[in-house]
């Protein structure tokens, strides 16, 4: 299982080197993404009738059952389903505001306020004030 693992991950890491940088992904149309949604919590539904029907039978038959076997699916299942209802309530991306956009510097507004306000220094400019 290892070396198939490794294998896997060596050819990934080839594939990416060979073709280059990739295009960043399109925004998602709101109705597809909720469609992923719902088609998410459908198949986490499914795996959670799967494992509770595992589990009953496992208690019928008073066999015992692990914690982990327990604990590694409800954490599985709670993580999909929380991804389910995120990418239901999906909302289209907001656009860039335009008071960042044409700032020609990086620096935060406090700073650019700062720099505007009067000194208390009412000398000529090339004088220091000793403290």
């Amino acid at each position: 299982m290892t070396a198939g693992m490794v294998g896997f991950g060596s050819l990934l890491w080839a594939r990416r080197r060979l073709r280059g940088p990739e295009a960043p992904l399109a925004p998602a149309p709101r109705k597809a993404a909720q469609a992923a949604g719902r088609a998410l919590l459908l198949i986490s539904g499914v795996i959670a009738v799967l494992v509770a029907g595992i589990v009953s039978l496992r208690l019928r038959s008073a066999l015992p059952i692990g914690a982990l076997s327990l604990w590694l699916p409800a954490v599985g299942l709670s993580w999909l389903a929380l991804l389910g209802l995120q990418v239901r309530r999906h909302r289209e991306a907001a656009p860039d505001s335009p008071a960042g956009g044409d700032r020609p510097s990086r620096r935060p507004p406090a700073r650019d306020n700062r720099a505007a306000s009067p000194s208390s220094h009412s000398g000529p400019p090339d004088q220091h004030v000793n403290a």
